[in-house]
């Protein structure tokens, strides 16, 4: 995906939705992102961009390092 050439966007979160998409989160350290759905044929949509991205808080989730 060019999210990473073009802005420095690389994947943060990601999630399924079903068992026939999921989602993933981009995004930059200048707090740009793009939100994404991506479709077990690998087929990506994207669903929404923004920018002042932060992290309000860390999220521990048992069994996933971070």
């Amino acid at each position: 995906m060019a999210l990473a050439e073009q802005y420095a966007e690389t994947p943060m979160v990601r999630g399924l939705i079903n068992r026939n998409a999921a989602l993933e989160l981009y995004a930059s350290p200048a707090g740009t992102w793009t939100l994404t759905t991506v479709g077990v044929d690998g087929q990506s949509c994207i669903v929404a961009v923004g920018t002042n991205l932060e992290n309000v808080h860390e999220v521990v989730i048992p069994g996933v390092p971070g």
